[in-house]
């Protein structure tokens, strides 16, 4: 996916025709229908919280862009060294930015400035887990959605065993019926 994304990035050719065909499939969307209107992929950023996700959701959302970009230039695609997706590797993107969701709504939720976060915690490590423990994935993907509860539960225990996370909580008017 990175090598495909960075692909069209490095490329002012590929980019312009993605841009193209991304506002002419734009245009064939209904106003109001939920649908992201994107015109150019998201790179990952190593340094950005949920630039990752963002970049498999920009990948999904302009995949039929990226197919209609590269039929009428296949050479700079593949000097680049990347290849399309085949549709069980978008099946298997599209199960991963269902499992990584609920982290990049969290992530949002307490990178906020507009208000006191730290009664946040608990009940946004409490989601996720409880998320972690319900999923219903594909088998590869659940061993992923497992391992990823495993240490979570691990890493938060002694958040939930913090007395001022606990008081920051029962505070909250939000998550008095949490604790």
């Amino acid at each position: 996916v990175k090598a495909l994304v960075t692909c069209f990035n490095h490329s002012n050719q590929l980019n312009a025709k993605l841009e193209e065909a991304m506002n002419s499939i734009n245009r064939d969307i209904p106003e109001g229908d939920g649908t992201p209107k994107l015109t150019q992929l998201k790179q990952e950023v190593c340094t950005r919280w949920n630039s990752t996700y963002s970049m498999y959701e920009s990948v999904l959302i302009c995949h039929d862009g990226i197919r209609r970009s590269l039929s009428s230039d296949s050479k700079t695609f593949r000097d680049h060294g990347a290849k399309i997706l085949s549709s069980d590797e978008l099946d298997g993107l599209k199960t991963l930015c269902h499992l990584l969701l609920p982290f990049k709504a969290v992530s949002d939720i307490m990178g906020a400035s507009n208000y006191v976060t730290l009664s946040v915690v608990l009940p946004a490590l409490n989601h996720l887990l409880e998320i972690l423990k319900v999923i219903e994935l594909p088998v590869d993907c659940q061993k992923l959605a497992d391992l990823m509860f495993e240490d979570l539960e691990q890493r938060s225990k002694a958040y939930f065993e913090n007395d001022l996370l606990i008081a920051a909580c029962r505070l909250d008017h939000r998550y008095k019926s949490l604790t």
